[in-house]
């Protein structure tokens, strides 16, 4: 009475059922991912608008001003600060749509360390003075959501490369995600 079929339907159960359970991990963990930057984000605009508004209005030079002082560097130190926030800007889209996604998380962390080099360009050299101050704190109100972050994009990394969750993840195409490294300012 034993039908030999049944062994094989038994053990093609379960590898459907693993597949299942493993594709809704990392469903799941890819999630994370995106709900963690999506708590970041705000943040980074905030620093971003911020910035923004501490940028020196922009006066047209008198026509009869000497080249000289169209070229001082203070004012070109604002405006690497200005192009560099335009850079930050731009790069928050793509990790909005595709947290996992290592290109625009690349993007996004250059982007971050260019504000950071422009901000050290303009910044007042006292760190009591209210500019610099107003830029740590938001700093580090950045920084235990980046870190969320970067265990996210850890856990789902993991996750898609564990034996034997990583055929399923290169089934359907689960790439590998990218942390924010820190900047100078993080890593002191």
């Amino acid at each position: 009475m034993s039908n030999p079929l049944w062994p094989v339907l038994l053990v093609l159960a379960l590898v459907f059922f693993w597949a299942i359970g493993a594709y809704n991990r990392l469903v799941r963990l890819r999630a994370a991912v995106g709900t963690a930057f999506a708590a970041l984000e705000p943040l980074l605009r905030e620093r971003l608008a911020w910035v923004k508004g501490a940028l020196p209005p922009a006066e047209p030079p008198a026509p009869d001003a000497p080249a000289s002082t169209l070229d001082e560097p203070r004012t070109q130190a604002w405006a690497r600060l200005d192009a560099a926030g335009e850079q930050l800007a731009l790069a928050l889209a793509p990790v909005r749509s595709q947290p996992v996604s290592a290109r625009a998380v690349r993007s996004l962390a250059q982007a971050q360390a260019a504000l950071h080099a422009a901000w050290v360009a303009v910044a007042p050299p006292e760190p009591g003075q209210a500019l610099q101050a107003q830029w740590d704190r938001l700093r580090h109100q950045e920084l235990p959501l980046t870190a969320a972050f970067n265990e996210a994009v850890r856990a789902y990394n993991a996750a898609a490369t564990q034996f034997p969750a990583m055929v399923m993840a290169r089934l359907c195409g689960f790439r590998p995600g990218q942390m924010l490294e820190p900047t100078g300012e993080d890593k002191a």
